[in-house]
């Protein structure tokens, strides 16, 4: 069988998207802010478990549905049913009939513990077209043909038999701790870049101090050092040059000139 390669502009793509959410500061303030806020939404998700009974002989239809026996009434028009998950009871006791048109087979149950908050299948629904309503059933007594009642529960009821309650803030305030580590690293960036920033302009300013001290050494020493004989003679001759018609030009003349 021959394996699909990923496209590979997609996985540039995701690449370049982990990259920016995690390296770059623009990137980790966002993926700060959506943690911080998943982190707090999942936080205020915790809730108390509470039991209620519902005791009454009845006969209920049982559906294969979503991997869970759904027990619907035989005899109501309401539409509740009652969900047993297969994970918590993975044997149920021998029906004790099967319906001729549908060929569900038929339960009769004495009572039944469940969850009281409800939920919603998507594919029961009540005679008025409606969703029906139903409840997690934690703990379930059947009576069998003989009158030999067997009762079945969940691991969690046992454990909590007056229920519990779902504390989902540890990993809530987790999520929001990563979620202020990646403000905390974009806040960290930027101020980085912003003193990065005024070192490179003081650096355009100021003269560094090997050159500034460079520049003096220059303007410190006599040129004339520097000059070669040749230059310095030729210097001197225009010096006595000047010199001399200088004292010429203001000699006052005399009579016997």
């Amino acid at each position: 069988m021959v394996m699909m390669q990923p496209r590979k502009p997609l996985v540039e793509a995701l690449y370049s998207l982990i990259h920016f959410l995690f390296f770059a500061t623009a990137g980790r303030i966002i993926l700060g802010i959506i943690l911080l806020g998943a982190g707090l939404y999942y936080g205020t998700t915790s809730h108390a478990v509470t039991y209620q009974r519902f005791e009454g002989t009845r006969e209920y239809r049982s559906l294969m549905i979503d991997g869970a026996y759904n027990f619907v009434p035989t005899q109501s028009a309401n539409g509740v049913f009652y969900q047993l998950s297969m994970n918590d009871f993975p044997m149920l006791p021998a029906p004790t009939g099967k319906d001729p048109e549908t060929e569900d087979f038929l339960y009769t149950v004495e009572s039944f513990v469940y969850e009281t908050t409800p939920i919603t299948s998507q594919s029961i629904f009540t005679r008025q077209g409606a969703k029906a309503k139903g409840y997690h059933v934690v703990e379930v007594t059947f009576a069998g043909k003989t009158g030999k009642t067997t009762t079945l529960s969940t691991q969690g009821y046992k454990e909590h038999p007056n229920g519990y309650t779902v504390n989902n803030w540890p990993v809530g305030l987790s999520i929001v701790g990563a979620g202020v580590a990646f403000l905390l690293l974009a806040s960290a960036g930027r101020l980085l870049d912003y003193l990065a920033r005024r070192k490179e302009q003081a650096g355009q300013l100021l003269v560094p101090e090997k050159q500034a001290s460079v520049l003096q050494q220059q303007q410190s020493e006599n040129p004339w050092d520097d000059a070669t004989p040749a230059i310095q003679k030729q210097y001197q001759q225009r010096l006595e040059e000047q010199h001399y018609w200088n004292s010429t030009r203001n000699r006052k003349p005399t009579l016997t000139e």
